[in-house]
Parts: C-alpha cells; structure tokens; sequence
C-alpha cells in the first residue's frame, strides 16, 4: 500500500505534535518524579523492605485493574467523537454509571485483599511482612478508581493538560513530598505506605475537580444523567480480561520472582522493571492524545487518514524511544546505582528487559489501534495468549537461570504480542506501519552508541559523573547530527515545524 499523503493528515499531525508535547512534558516529569520516589523509597528503607513494597504495590496493580473493569477504555470509547457534542444527558450518564461501577467493584475488591492480605502473603508468598503492605494498599484502590475515570473522560474530548496535572505531576509530587516528611519523621516502609495513600487520596480530589470543571453538566441538576450501565459493560467487560492480561505479560515476572525468589532479588528486580519502564515515555505521551483520535476516525470511517497518521506517529515514537534506549544500556549500570550498590547486579536484568519494551515502542500504539477500532474481543485473546507464554516461560526459566529467566521470559512475551498484533493490524486494513525511512533514526541511534561507548570506554578509569554527562551530550549532538545528514521527510518537517512553533511562537 503507498505512503499516505503528508497534507491529507497535517492538522491531525500538528494537533498530535501540540497535545503529544504539553503530555510528553507531563509524563517524562511524572515518569521522573515516581522515578526519583522509587530512588528514595529504595535507598531509605533498604532492598530488602523496598522488595516487599515492590511485590505489595505489584499486587495493588493487579486490583486495581479489577476494581475499574475496563471501564476507564470503556469511557474512552464512548465520549470520543463530534458526534457526542449535543448529548449532554448521555455524556453525563456515562460518566456517572462509570463512576457508580468502578466505586462498588473498588471497595468490594479492596475489601476482599484486606481480609485476605495473611493468606496472600503467607500462603501464596511465604513473606509474613508482606500483609501489613498489602492492606494499607487496599485503602487507596477507592480512590486510584476515581482517578481513572476522571481523567479519562477528560482525555476522552482530547484534552490531556488535567490529566497530566493530576496523575503526572500532582499525584507524584504529593507521593514525593509525604515521603520526605514522613521519613524525617522516622518512619520506614509505613511512611512510604501512607505516603502513597496520601497523594492518591489529594489526586482523586484534584481529579473530581477537574472533572466538574470540564464537564459542568454533571453538577447540573436540570441535566437528566441516561445510565448507561449496559453500553458501557459490553464494552468494558472484554477489556478488563485484556488487561488482566497485559498486567501478567508486564508484571507476571515481578510476582514469579517473588514466588520463587528471595525479597532482595523482588526488590532489585522490579527496580531494574521500573527503569526499563522509562523507555515508553514516548509511546505514552502519543498513545495518549492518538487513542481517541482512532476512535473518531474509525466511526466517520476516515481509514486512509487513519492509516497515515499511524505510520507518521509509529515512525516518531521510534526515532524518540530508540535513542533513549541506546543511551540507557550504555549507562545500565550506573543508572542502576542510582537505587544503591546492592542495585547493580540488576544492570543485565534491565538491559533485557529493556530491549522488550524497545520493541514495545517501536510497533507504535498498534494495542490501541485495535481497541478503539472496535477489535478488543480480538485483543483479549491476543493477552491471553501472550500472558499464559509468559506464565510457563517464566516458570521454566526462572527454575533453570534465576532472575535472568524472569527478564527473558517478559521480553519474549512482549515481543510476541506486538508481533500478533501488527499481523492482525495488515489482516484487517493492510496497514504496515515500517518503510525504509526507519533507516535513518536506526542508523543514527547506532553510530552515535557506538561512539559515546568507545568515549565511555576510554574514560572508564575516570568513572566521575563529568564523564557520564559528558557521555549523554556526544551521544545526544551525534544522534541529531547524522538524523539531520539523513533528511527530513516531509511529515517530519510538519511535526518539527509544529514542535518549534510551540517553543518559539513568534516563528513565521
């Protein structure tokens, strides 16, 4: 199929380049703010205490997708759209029926992992310490469910700013500023505990309030709120199982290692996840302003727009992500010393893991793609299968190699569902997202590695943080360098357009 005419998409893409920056600010603030919580968390109470808070908020990760049901997608779905404009009783009853639902399912499953934490953490874990983290994590599932669905209803009419403020920068902010004056105060694990209850506690607030300022239908009482229970259900009910399963492909490791693992090795582990996590800020920061435009797009059946603004976004989230990647394996070890020393012997867990989610990003948003092109049944399945591979390849794995089997068995699942998911992608619509114009931001992220590795490696008796920030600026002016010797496409002078008009508004 022939490459998808530049103009036929360009106020798409500038309205991408212009959402897609005000997130990507907000998420590599957000990302760098939890990153740094995660930092002092482990260097203050130790790897053996941060690994049990490791596999507690693990654990919380998996209830909380069972407390919002996919209903956070399912709002996605259904406020999407032009379309929607004039049905203020039907926008307000889907806010609301979400917000009733996932209410009810987050105390009822909060309920359930506070009376049974003992059992989880005895039973399953063999870890006796971990109960007391479990149930004070089931307090904040109430409020992580309200947080969802407020911003993705905001995010829903593509306005991403508030979500930003709230789950990336108030949320973290709070988290990090409890944690300073909780552990001034003495206190260890708990402190962290209660500091991460406190922010989602002021977060969800934040979040009602932008809520109520974006929609102020839903204060209104002469608008009549049509319950939308069922429309949403349907939707949302395969999705849930869709994320269930995404959580295994992504986190199964962290409670297999737990499983059969020591608490230091969880604790290392998951820091080293955590950093790997750091290379999709750019998939998230598109993903998020592009996932309603799918929807939109698909409904008014707008395909060859669709397909052109695909490959152009696929294109950037690599030609960003793949840099980031190169840099961070060059640096794996010292950025795993960030943690501790005890932190280092995770820099091979990482650089694995770190290579999964480098093919994450580099099949763009194609999950969402299918999602909110109506093909989630297709998708669950698509998890299901990627998660039950993880499951025995994990379990093999980490029996025969230790914690390296872990990495290796993520890595191996990510790829295969990104793979399936590209293949049913070509299968519905014909759309492949590749060209030879990934070349260039390929072989640029090379050449550059190579040459701020041979620098890193001359300087390696120096070792001194001059020579690491020297390392990341050569890498950095050597990307740009051989990005521009290759040429600029002409989408991408539109996006690079659009980015410099953003920073410098008096440019013509």
């Amino acid at each position: 199929m022939h490459d998808i005419e530049p103009k036929g998409v360009e106020h798409e893409l500038k309205k991408i380049t212009k959402e897609a920056g005000i997130t990507f600010a907000g998420v590599l603030l957000g990302m760098g703010l939890k990153y740094i919580c995660v930092i002092v968390i482990a260097r203050h109470i130790g790897v053996f205490q941060f690994g049990t808070y490791a596999l507690g908020l693990t654990i919380l990760t998996f209830a909380q997708i069972l407390s919002v049901a996919g209903l956070n997608l399912g709002i996605l779905r259904y406020l999407s759209g032009s379309h929607l404009q004039e049905e203020r009783e039907r926008r307000k009853g889907i806010i609301i029926s979400a917000l009733k639902l996932v209410l009810i399912g987050s105390f009822l499953v909060g309920m359930i992992l506070f009376i049974g934490a003992e059992s989880i953490a005895n039973k399953i874990f063999s870890k006796s310490e971990l109960s007391m983290v479990i149930r004070l994590f089931s307090l904040s599932l109430p409020f992580l469910a309200i947080i969802e669905i407020s911003v993705f209803s905001i995010q829903a009419i593509q306005v991403l700013k508030y979500k930003v403020y709230v789950k990336d920068v108030f949320m973290q902010v709070s988290n990090l500023t409890a944690l300073f004056v909780l552990f001034s105060l003495g206190l260890q694990i708990k402190g962290a505990l209660y500091a991460y209850i406190i922010s989602t506690v002021l977060s969800a607030l934040l979040g009602i309030h932008y809520l109520k300022k974006t929609f102020p239908d839903l204060v209104n009482q002469q608008i009549k709120a049509v319950a939308s229970f069922r429309s949403l259900l349907r939707f949302s009910l395969p999705v849930i199982g869709m994320n269930l399963f995404g959580f295994g492909v992504l986190w199964t490791d962290t409670l297999m290692v737990g499983y059969f693992m020591s608490t230091t090795d969880v604790g290392i582990y998951n820091a080293a996840a955590r950093t790997a996590m750091l290379i999709n800020v750019i998939l998230f920061s598109f993903s998020s302003i592009f996932m309603p435009m799918i929807s939109d797009l698909h409904q008014r059946g707008e395909i060859k727009k669709l397909e052109g603004l695909f490959k152009t976004v696929t294109k950037w989230i690599f030609t960003l992500s793949f840099p980031t990647f190169v840099l961070m394996a060059i640096l794996s070890k010292q950025i795993m010393a960030l943690f501790g020393f005890e932190f280092t012997s995770g820099a091979l867990w990482f650089l694995i893991l770190g290579l999964g989610q480098m093919i994450n990003s580099s099949t763009g948003p194609v999950g969402n793609f299918l999602v909110m092109s109506g093909r989630q049944d297709i998708v669950f399945w698509d998890m299901l299968l990627s998660f039950g591979m993880n499951i025995l390849l994990s379990y093999t794995l980490i029996i025969r190699y230790g914690v390296v089997g872990a990495a290796i068995a993520t890595m191996l699942a990510i790829t295969l569902l990104n793979v399936t998911y590209l293949i049913e992608v070509y299968y519905f619509w014909k759309i492949c997202p590749y060209n030879l114009r990934f070349l260039k931001p390929l072989c640029a992220g090379i050449v550059a590695g190579l040459i701020s590795l041979l620098i890193l490696n001359c300087a390696s008796e120096t070792g001194t943080i001059y020579i690491y920030l020297l390392t990341i600026f050569i890498f950095i002016l050597c990307y740009v360098i051989f990005f521009c010797i290759f040429g600029f496409d002409e989408e991408d002078k539109i996006i690079s357009d659009a980015i410099l008009r953003r920073l410098w508004p008096t440019r013509a």
